[in-house]
């Protein structure tokens, strides 16, 4: 194993696993933070665990973090990836700096941009579509909101965080050398991250370093990392249970579409939501019922939790919602229904992954950028996810995944 990544939630371990599995990298996903590195097969290169760590205090992300670090660097694994949000959610500076203690202060190269998705990063400001994060639909995100796009300031309110711009109008401004430090690059394109990975190879500077799916797709081109032809199978499946627990403007716009596209759907109710234990009951499991009866019928049905981007502040505790989608997908497949999930909003999946009791994830493919595919291992035996971060893809997301899931791509 050479590379171990970590992500703070599972849509991120999986949108960055697939880019190695894609390029035939052997590449395993786990959602056990107390996982033995010793016990993962050897010929997996690339290691990537699921911290679950962005809603979490900043002490106990760091102490997570920091423990995983400190193996990676006692197996001898040479580098780290930490994945991070592109919009900045969750314990970011924390994590890195948990990083850089295990690693003795060697400093991190963070490259936040991910070009492909319009998450650009210009003069250590980071644009979503070209507007400064903190005048976008984040900076009122529930659980994590962004007032400043200045990556420096936003990481620097952590304590004990030092972080300095890398480069400006293309060039490297610094010598990367102090330690306790987190170089922030710029990338307004893919050419940019290219750029940036040539860089860090010439200075010998990929032991640690950060950013979303973006700059890793570009890694297996700077790290030695053997290929073996995994991930290069076409996955096709006839029904989709789609289940989003995204309360994203984006999600919202994507289910929609889906229901004009022919997607059968479902919003669930306020009880349904959040009240404690309802999947157990008669009423839960008809619901379930009923919607196996509905992928068996239609094909393609959609679970949903808002209609409306109106209805989200009456939406209900964001992790009752989570538990109680993953209550019912559990139940939905244990009426013996076959079909892809397709799930939106990483605090849905792993609640997913637990109820099926998932022991970890072989990524497949990228459907388009942000949406990975993967085979699942869990109680049902493998079942096939695809999984999607909120506020990535098109409009038209759900047709593009029905398309491949059809083979018609």
């Amino acid at each position: 194993m050479r590379l171990l990544v970590m992500a703070d939630d599972f849509t991120g371990a999986m949108d960055t696993g697939v880019q190695f599995s894609k390029k035939g990298i052997r590449t395993f996903v786990s959602t056990c933070t107390q996982l033995e590195f010793d016990q993962v097969e050897q010929d997996v290169q690339v290691l990537v665990i699921d911290t679950e760590s962005r809603h979490i205090s900043p002490g106990e992300a760091y102490e997570i973090v920091h423990r995983l670090a400190l193996k990676a660097r006692e197996c001898g694994i040479q580098h780290v990836y930490k994945k991070i949000d592109s919009t900045f959610r969750g314990n970011v500076g924390q994590e890195l700096k948990a990083v850089m203690d295990a690693w003795e202060g060697m400093p991190f190269m963070c490259v936040p941009a991910y070009p492909k998705t319009g998450r650009t990063t210009i003069d250590s400001v980071q644009f979503v579509d070209g507007i400064p994060l903190h005048q976008t639909i984040y900076s009122k995100d529930l659980l994590n909101p962004i007032t400043t796009g200045y990556i420096p300031e936003i990481l620097m309110r952590q304590p004990g965080i030092g972080a300095v711009p890398a480069t400006a109008e293309g060039r490297l401004i610094t010598g990367l050398e102090d330690r306790n430090t987190i170089y922030i690059f710029d990338g307004q394109s893919n050419g940019d991250l290219i750029n940036t990975g040539k860089i860090l190879s010439s200075r010998k500077k990929l032991s640690l370093t950060a950013g979303c799916a973006g700059f890793a797709e570009y890694l297996p081109e700077f790290i030695d990392l053997e290929k073996c032809g995994a991930g290069l199978e076409q996955v096709k499946a006839e029904n989709i249970l789609v289940v989003s627990g995204s309360i994203n403007r984006d999600s919202i716009k994507q289910t929609l579409y889906g229901e004009m596209s022919g997607f059968e759907s479902i919003v669930l109710t306020s009880e349904q939501k959040n009240a404690p234990g309802y999947m157990e009951t008669i009423r839960g499991k008809e619901l379930a019922a009923g919607i196996a009866g509905m992928i068996k019928r239609a094909g393609k049905v959609i679970v949903k939790t808002v209609n409306r981007r109106e209805e989200v502040d009456e939406a209900g505790d964001p992790v009752k919602i989570a538990g109680s989608l993953g209550a019912l997908t559990r139940l939905v497949l244990d009426c013996g229904t076959k079909c892809v999930l397709v799930v939106f909003g990483g605090d849905t999946a792993i609640h997913i992954m637990e109820a099926v009791e998932c022991s970890g994830l072989l990524p497949v493919e990228e459907i388009v950028p942000g949406v990975a595919v993967s085979h699942a291992v869990c109680k049902y035996g493998k079942i096939i996810l695809v999984s999607k971060a909120g506020g990535f893809g098109e409009e038209d997301v759900l047709l593009k995944i029905q398309d491949y899931l059809k083979g018609k791509v």
